[in-house]
């Protein structure tokens, strides 16, 4: 599970983006870079055009500079755009198809999961000049509408618009996002005030990344699912459970000395975690495995 120099260079761009002083980077230029990981012969630049042309007819179709600024008309405007028009729609039969997170196979395909439909609806709403962010339900994601009009010029019920882009983009209320925490989870969640905070885009990018290495796990793809630990790892270079993660898998080669570089800070750091003696001596195990590979090496 050794790097490729194409992986190390992606990553590395990714990392420049999402680290620099621009903590508002697109969203749109991060996610293909992580589709490139998956599509090494992307061609972001068409991709880009067909997000601009999207936006565009957006535009058209909200119409801001004919029509009287009304909010619930705008996220009406946009649910027929993009869902009726466009075509887009959820992916109910697969949702845990990685390639519905991709945001190239997303357009191609025209289907998508809560997560990646959001994004759409966040980038094409920045496009035509909107400020609609993600928000980050437990097990959910949802957009939040923040119109660029005076308060008092608002009608009253609409001044907190959220939108549920996996319903077609459809207005919906706070007991709503709760019902659809409690789907999900139960009743082991109780709703917070905080949930509803808008996601900044590394926050943003960590979730999907997140929901990607735990797509690529269930499906017992565990090379694909350390690819994906790299860019997290970019994102927070001191994050110990990703690099534990990652350590583990690499064990699982012959990434010995990756493995071992990524388990002993874990060690080092977490010294009271559950799991610290198996890592441990899993960090045992693979120093003599090194070592009789040295020991073999020296021989020859």
């Amino acid at each position: 599970m050794r790097n490729s120099e194409s992986h190390d260079r992606l990553v590395s761009e990714f990392a420049e983006l999402v680290n620099s002083e621009n903590s508002q980077f697109s969203l749109s230029s991060a996610a293909f870079l992580i589709a490139k990981e998956n599509n090494p012969g992307l061609q972001t630049e068409l991709y880009e055009q067909e997000l601009s042309r999207l936006g565009s007819g957006l535009v058209e179709a909200i119409r801001l500079d004919t029509l009287r600024y009304n909010a619930r008309r705008i996220i009406r405007s946009m649910s027929v755009f993009l869902f009726r028009e466009c075509g887009f729609v959820p992916d109910l039969e697969f949702p845990d198809d990685p390639l519905n997170i991709y945001l190239d196979t997303m357009l191609d395909r025209k289907s998508g999961v809560a997560i990646s439909l959001t994004l759409l609806y966040c980038e094409l709403g920045r496009r035509a000049g909107l400020d609609i962010r993600p928000v980050g339900l437990p097990g959910n994601m949802i957009c939040r509408f923040y119109p660029t009009v005076a308060e008092h010029d608002l009608e009253q019920e609409a001044s907190e618009i959220l939108i549920d882009p996996y319903a077609a983009g459809k207005n919906i209320r706070r007991q709503d996002a709760h019902i659809l925490i409690r789907n999900r989870f139960g009743g082991r969640i109780q709703l917070e005030d905080h949930y509803f905070d808008p996601l900044e885009p590394r926050q943003f990018m960590q979730r999907l990344l997140r929901l990607l290495k735990t797509i690529y796990l269930q499906r017992g793809d565990e090379e694909h699912a350390a690819l994906i630990i790299d860019f997290l790892v970019a994102m927070y270079p001191w994050d110990l459970d990703e690099m534990r993660d990652r350590g583990m898998l690499r064990a699982k080669t012959d990434d010995a000395n990756e493995a071992i570089g990524d388990l002993e800070p874990y060690l080092r750091y977490r010294p009271q975690a559950r799991d610290v003696g198996t890592i441990r001596e899993i960090v045992l195990s693979l120093k003599e495995h090194v070592q009789l590979e040295n020991d073999s090496a020296m021989l020859d």
